[in-house]
């Protein structure tokens, strides 16, 4: 859409003028998120190896309106998917959670994305369906807003959803007013998409302490094997990552921000099937092994 050298120039010039403490490399290195508002462009620049959590960039359309390479206009007549009215059936607590059937004498391990949906999630989704396998989705507002039709998408073909904030916060530097906030927000966003609440929760970069602990009232997932996609963005050593450190009960953390992770996962989920695995999502397993999900706890892995 744009002259790749002048906005650039303009995120240079937005860098100094604010005295953001971001280098170049920084830049090219970061993950980055983009959201086209009715005036101005926001880039969300996401590093995991720093302290730094999110750096907002907006760039006015004016600043760029002679480098524009095509007009665009909304599509006004644009509407979402109706969702689909699921049935809900809320467990008595003083009732043990039976097992399904189809989960016996398997082994098992549930998948979940983190920071989305991208332009790879509709793709992930397929190579889950070819597998009849779920996964969990922990999906982040900036995301949400950019592909709502994708989180909608989701929902219908039955994968969850979890919470991962309005922006990818570090909650540990808010209090708890603050860091419930953030996930409310999120939550509202995918609401007004799928009409159902998110139940499960997951703190960006797994930063939780006690005190958050104590005062956000989901479960709280994080994770047993990390893929370390995010670092490696080579196929390979995702692959190896992830066989490596499986086992019965894991919660295997990915994101479907790469390419490189959907063509592990192609590789990954016949190797887990031939080895007597199920892939589920997190809520699935849990309820295979007859443990509930409360809320005030923190959860990564089955045993």
């Amino acid at each position: 859409m744009f002259d790749n050298k002048i906005l650039n120039e303009k995120i240079k010039v937005f860098i100094e003028i604010n005295n953001l403490n971001i280098t170049e490399k920084e830049y090219e290195l970061a993950k980055k998120s983009y959201l086209f508002k009715d005036n101005e462009l926001e880039i969300y620049l996401t590093n995991y190896k720093e302290d730094n959590t999110i750096t907002l960039i907006t760039i006015n359309y004016w600043e760029l309106k002679d480098n524009l390479n095509f007009p665009y206009e909304l599509d006004k007549k644009y509407v979402l998917m109706a969702p689909v009215q699921k049935e809900v059936i809320i467990e008595n607590s003083t009732n043990p959670i039976i097992p399904p059937k189809e989960l016996e004498n398997k082994k098992l391990v549930a998948f979940t994305f983190d920071d989305g949906p991208s332009k790879y999630t509709l793709e992930v989704l397929d190579i889950l369906d070819e597998f009849n396998a779920k996964a969990t989705f922990f999906v982040v507002g900036y995301n949400v807003k950019i592909r709502n039709s994708v989180v909608l998408e989701l929902y219908n073909r039955g994968f969850e959803l979890g919470n991962h904030t309005i922006d990818h916060s570090r909650l540990t530097k808010f209090n708890c007013e603050k860091a419930n906030e953030k996930i409310t927000q999120n939550n509202e966003l995918v609401k007004n998409i799928t009409n159902e609440e998110m139940i499960l929760f997951r703190p960006p970069y797994g930063a939780i302490n006690e005190t958050l602990i104590n005062c956000l009232n989901y479960p709280i997932i994080l994770w047993s094997v990390d893929s370390r996609d995010w670092e490696s963005r080579n196929t390979e050593m995702i692959i190896y990552e992830v066989l490596s450190n499986v086992e019965d009960g894991s919660i295997v953390l990915f994101h479907d921000l790469y390419p490189t992770t959907v063509e592990a996962i192609k590789l990954i989920l016949p190797i887990l099937y031939a080895d007597n695995y199920e892939v589920v999502s997190v809520s699935e397993l849990f309820n295979a092994r007859g443990i509930p999900l409360e809320n005030n706890k923190l959860y990564r892995k089955t045993s």
